[in-house]
């Protein structure tokens, strides 16, 4: 009997070892295309925009005070390039030679459609506070004020309608179709954990910034886990959508109702001042303290439905089972992705310390 059970665990080890190592080379191979597909993204993005540039400067030098100047004409110039030639050779990139099977589809109705949605904008929020907390902290150490980056500057300041569709519909269906759907349906078969462990990384690190890069992480691991349970792709992009209307449409929105210039004018010491401006503009502060009491109780009520449904979002075993406690080491520890990981954080670091200003 001894000499049985050393055979089968001597087999079963075996066994492991092969399926480790085989979704290694997977992982492995997924990293180099993600290195591959980001660096083609940000050179198709220079490149043309280079080029575009050079053009316009030929045919009529007031393009480019138009497209350097108005926000509204730079986010659709950069975002335009981004999302219409860039992102598509990315998805090229992870698709091409690399056969996929989409998740199982599972009916799922309105209730669950909302749960998702609630728990998908807590886990944002909460971790765009982290970001944010972060950013503050390194601020406050270091002495300097970290800058804003240059997508939400011009987000901040464009035509709403122009922001509304470049954020709220193209960037949600292409980065879904990208994060979700195509590299899940590539690793899927090694389970839900090292599937999601992928699609948040890739998400979180494509995003090329400490604070979008944290929150996109949370964001893009639970609807990882959102898609692998559902089979339904249209899900996550719906939720995305509503989850970037959130962010981007209504605020801008509100905002509208008080005048910014104003208030960055006005004088706190100044009893009068602050009462006049109150006065003027109460109904637009008494809209946006509604607003932000929705968003509270938006993120309490993800942690709560989270910690109620938790067994519900466990991650479950794929057809190629990995061994205990093994999925971290064999989705990271592995070429491609340590390398596409470090040239990432890399970038993140270049980044951080150029958006420092004194």
């Amino acid at each position: 009997m001894d000499y049985r059970e050393n055979v089968n665990e001597n087999a079963e080890r075996n066994i492991s070892s092969e399926i480790v190592k085989a979704a290694k080379k997977l992982f492995s191979n997924i990293g180099f295309r993600l290195l591959i597909g980001t660096v083609i993204v940000y050179g198709v993005c220079y490149g043309l925009q280079y080029l575009l540039l050079s053009i316009m400067s030929a045919v009529n030098p007031g393009f480019i005070e138009l497209v350097t100047t108005d926000y509204t004409a730079n986010l659709v110039f950069s975002m335009g390039i981004q999302y219409a030639f860039a992102m598509p050779l990315l998805a090229l990139v992870l698709a091409v030679k690399l056969p996929g099977k989409a998740p199982e589809k599972r009916k799922i109705g309105f209730g669950w459609w909302l749960v998702f949605f609630i728990i998908s904008y807590s886990l944002m929020y909460s971790s765009n506070l982290i970001g944010t907390g972060i950013n503050s902290l390194i601020s406050s150490i270091s002495g300097n004020t970290i800058s804003t980056y240059a997508v939400q500057t011009m987000i901040q300041n464009a035509n709403i309608w122009v922001v509304t569709i470049c954020t709220v519909i193209f960037a949600p269906l292409v980065e879904e179709l990208i994060f979700r759907k195509i590299l899940i349906d590539r690793c899927g078969r090694y389970g839900e954990a090292a599937s999601a462990l992928l699609s948040g990384l890739a998400f979180g690190l494509f995003h090329g910034n400490l604070t979008q890069g944290i929150y996109a992480f949370c964001l893009g691991y639970f609807l990882a886990l959102v898609y692998s349970k559902t089979g339904k792709i249209q899900a996550t992009i719906g939720i995305h959508m509503v989850v970037n209307f959130m962010g981007s449409f209504i605020p801008m929105t509100l905002l509208k109702f008080i005048d910014l210039d104003a208030l960055d004018a006005l004088d706190p010491n100044n009893t009068e001042s602050v009462i006049e401006f109150m006065s003027t503009y109460g109904i637009g502060f008494m809209i946006l303290s509604l607003y932000g009491m929705l968003i509270m109780a938006l993120v309490i009520a993800g942690i709560v439905l989270l910690i109620v449904n938790r067994r519900k979002f466990m991650p479950q075993p794929g057809e190629v089972r990995l061994p205990r406690h093994s999925t971290f080491k064999t989705v990271v520890g592995n070429p491609g992705m340590l390398v596409f990981i470090i040239a990432s954080i890399g970038y993140i670091v270049y980044t951080f310390i150029e958006g420092l200003r004194v």
